[in-house]
């Protein structure tokens, strides 16, 4: 009731009110309605400012009131999340619903902010966003009232979703520049509730609409999002996918709609890739469209991009004649220099990565288009002077992406890619300095060697002249693997290793195991570690 003129204060009550829900339920049975009251009041109050917000002309005390306005939101959070409070909040449902779209829309802040700055805009969007600002709490609202107060909610949403749409037709007839603010919070909050909430069709024509007309790209990318949140049959998802890979191709596209064509690709390749990647002209299309991003991408657009590729890979029938020899050793020569671009330096990125490259190998006679210029590139990072921390992520990744290439395709390689391999092992254990590096190192070459024996023993016991000059290498990984000096995980890393070399080749190694048994005893006697124990006992055994 103070108008906000103390902000402090303000903020603090709404702070209690929240306590008070969540923390003594019990205590607010008899004042349900005079709590909710002042709710009433304090978010009718805040709309104005949100107004000013939208229109980019705020006050001097703006930061104070978006404080106020994000915590006022969640503190109706906590009074949905409350049972007290149903009985009287069921009949003002849509009301507040109505209310809370006002608090979705894009400020003036945010649209520019996010026109220079498209990867904002997509971790915004991400329903795990970290960040409390306005909308996104407002977002949790709306998910609340969805999942709380279903048959109210349903009976309204078809109305107010109508009644912001013609409001902003007619803004847009007047001319009214942001007219398609309010259009574009309610066709998110659309999504935000789901389909069970709106009427397919009309919101479906809404977003083609929107997307034929080439509207303010904030609306452009939501109608994306909505196409493929509300498409029911083969050929409404399949055009949704059609204009989601149109837009990730596009030159003229701004980034955000990019952003929200790759959520659109997502949630239809999550939801129905089984059926829409069967199309080899979707499947394709898509990895092309998906590929055009990640190579000039940065920060989220790049990880998210490469999530959807890794999901259409990943759903793409393996007998479809999708990618041919060529398109599958061009992307893969993409991707491993993606894996070794200093510029892309993250664990996620670098696992993302990987993956993809262990997906391309599955297709029929795909493995060693996969595996050849990995293990190129490997040699090029291993005979580098440079040992920092991005040089240590590049060899991991590329060792990652060797041994899931091979695991995925069960491809059996020849005798030259596997004394090849071996040599990468024994040479990137070799060239890494003490440490952290050593142990990260000797993980990924006895995986990489484990793989190796469990695919490939057959060939490895059919040729004698092979084997001969396998076993030494094999020896030399494996007392690599017990020194004295590791810590015992990195023993354990070896685990795997260890039992595929006494399983496939007991007998052809039993020269040179002298040197590994009389490291495992010495290692199984100083240990306490019960794990490392029991695998040491198991071996020797």
């Amino acid at each position: 009731s103070s108008g906000f003129q103390r902000p402090l204060v303000s903020l603090q009550a709404l702070h209690t009110i929240e306590d008070v829900v969540m923390q003594c339920a019990k205590s607010t049975k008899g004042h349900a309605p005079t709590v909710l009251s002042a709710m009433w009041q304090c978010l009718t109050a805040l709309q104005p400012y949100m107004d000013a917000a939208v229109q980019g002309s705020i006050s001097d005390n703006y930061d104070d009131i978006e404080s106020i306005t994000t915590q006022a939101l969640q503190t109706m959070v906590a009074i949905l999340r409350s049972s007290k409070f149903k009985k009287h909040l069921r009949q003002n449902i849509g009301q507040l619903c109505q209310i809370l779209i006002t608090f979705v829309r894009i400020s003036a802040e945010q649209h520019e902010q996010w026109m220079d700055e498209p990867n904002l805009f997509l971790s915004h969007e991400d329903v795990d966003a970290m960040d409390f600002s306005t909308r996104i709490v407002a977002s949790d609202c709306l998910r609340r009232v969805a999942g709380t107060y279903e048959a109210e909610l349903k009976a309204a949403f078809t109305s107010i979703l109508s009644s912001c749409i013609d409001q902003s037709s007619q803004d847009r007839s007047g001319g009214k520049p942001s007219w398609w603010i309010l259009r574009e919070a309610a066709l998110s909050a659309a999504c935000i509730v789901g389909p069970d909430f709106v009427d397919p069709a009309s919101i479906l024509s809404i977003a083609v609409q929107d997307l034929e007309s080439q509207s303010e790209p904030f609306l452009k990318a939501r109608a994306l999002v909505v196409l493929a949140s509300f498409s029911t049959d083969y050929a409404q998802k399949s055009q949704a996918l059609k204009y989601a890979q149109q837009s990730l191709s596009s030159s003229s596209d701004h980034g955000v709609v990019k952003a929200l064509a790759l959520q659109a690709a997502s949630r239809l390749v999550l939801r129905d890739g089984s059926e829409l990647l069967k199309s080899g002209e979707n499947a394709s299309g898509l990895i092309t469209a998906c590929w055009s991003v990640a190579s000039s991408a940065e920060e989220d657009m790049l990880v998210v991009s490469l999530e959807v590729l890794k999901l259409v890979l990943r759903g793409v029938p393996k007998d479809a004649q999708v990618l041919d020899d060529s398109t599958v050793l061009g992307l893969a020569k993409a991707t491993v220099g993606l894996l070794v671009d200093g510029r892309k330096e993250d664990a996620v990125t670098h696992h993302v990565l990987s993956d993809i490259l262990g997906s391309l190998a599955c297709f029929p006679g795909a493995a060693m288009h996969v595996i050849q210029p990995c293990l190129q590139t490997f040699g090029s990072l291993l005979s580098a002077a440079a040992h920092d921390m991005g040089g240590s992520m590049s060899r991991e990744g590329v060792g990652s992406a060797i041994n899931l290439a091979m695991k995925r395709s069960r491809a059996g390689l020849d005798a030259q890619s596997i004394q090849g391999l071996l040599d990468v092992c024994l040479q990137w254990i070799r060239s890494s300095a003490e440490g952290e590096d050593f142990i990260t190192a000797l993980q990924g070459s006895t995986e990489i060697a484990a793989t190796i024996l469990a695919l490939n023993h057959p060939t490895l016991l059919s040729e004698p002249g092979l084997l001969a000059e396998v076993v030494p290498k094999l020896a030399s990984l494996a007392e690599n693997a017990c020194s004295p000096s590791l810590p015992d995980r990195a023993i354990l890393f070896a685990s795997n290793f260890f039992q595929q070399l006494i399983v496939r080749l007991g007998q052809q190694v039993s020269s040179s195991i002298g040197p590994i048994v009389l490291a495992m005893s010495q290692r199984l006697m100083i240990t306490d570690n019960f794990m490392l124990r029991k695998n040491l006992s198991t071996f020797l055994l």
